[in-house]
């Protein structure tokens, strides 16, 4: 299992487990992840749907948005 704690849910970031180090690794993986799940609904050989097509990309990317929400996050805070 990845270490990485931005790879895992949460309901709470854990910020004090969280490192500088830790951010480019989950962007990264979570790039990766989401080019899959796109893969996955461009190759689905059932005929596209509502359903099987928009809202399976409205749930891609879960583990990418995580990352860059804390990122973003952390940005604003460093320019206010």
């Amino acid at each position: 299992m990845n270490k990485n704690p931005l790879l895992h849910k949460f309901s709470l970031p854990p910020f004090s487990q969280i490192g500088v180090e830790d951010y480019i690794p989950a962007v990264k993986e979570g790039i990766t992840k989401a080019l899959a799940e796109v893969d996955n609904i461009v190759n689905n050989p059932e005929p596209p749907t509502f359903e099987n097509t928009i809202e399976a990309l409205e749930r891609t990317g879960a583990d990418l948005d995580r990352a860059l929400y804390l990122i973003h996050n952390s940005e604003t805070k460093r320019s206010s």
